[in-house]
C-alpha cells in the first residue's frame, strides 16, 4: 500500500543556484538553429515546410541541451524547466488551438465567403476587395 507523500511547498522547495552564462554561450543555440533552418531553406526551397523543420528543431533543443550540460545543468532539472514551461502556457496554446480549429471550420464550410458576400464589402474597399477574392477562390475551387 503506497504510502501519503506529504505536499510540497513553495518554500520547502531547494533553490539551486544557476551559473549564469554571458550572452555569447546563451547566443550558441539560437545561432545553431537559425543557422540550420537557413540551410535548410536553402536546400529544399519551397518545400522546406514539408517536414524537415521539425526534425530541425529537435536538433535546436539538442543543442540547447548540450550548451546546458556544459554548464553543469542536470538532465532532470532541465526536464522540470520545460514542464513548467509547457504547463504555464498550455491554456494560450489550446486557445490558439481553437481559434485556428474555428477559423478553418468557417473557411472550408463557407461561412466567411457568405459573409462577405451579405456584407457586400467588395464594393467597399480594397481589403473587402482581396477577402473577397481569396475566399472564393480558396473555397470555389476545390473539387
Amino acid at each position: 500500500m503506497p504510502k501519503n507523500k506529504p505536499k510540497k511547498f513553495r518554500q520547502d522547495e531547494h533553490i539551486v543556484d544557476n551559473i549564469e552564462l554571458n550572452i555569447w554561450e546563451a547566443l550558441i543555440p539560437v545561432v545553431a538553429l537559425v543557422g540550420m533552418l537557413a540551410y535548410n531553406v536553402y536546400v529544399f526551397g519551397d518545400e522546406a515546410i514539408g517536414g524537415s523543420n521539425q526534425f530541425i528543431l529537435l536538433m535546436g533543443g539538442a543543442v540547447a541541451a548540450i550548451v546546458g550540460f556544459f554548464n553543469k545543468v542536470s538532465y532532470k532539472q532541465m526536464l522540470a524547466e520545460v514542464a513548467e514551461n509547457v504547463k504555464s502556457t498550455t491554456g494560450a496554446l489550446l486557445i490558439l488551438l481553437m481559434v485556428g480549429a474555428l477559423a478553418g471550420t468557417w473557411l472550408i464550410s463557407g461561412i466567411i465567403p457568405a459573409i462577405l458576400w451579405i456584407a457586400n464589402i467588395e464594393s467597399h474597399n480594397i481589403l473587402g476587395s482581396l477577402c473577397s477574392y481569396f475566399c472564393h477562390n480558396f473555397n470555389c475551387n476545390r473539387k
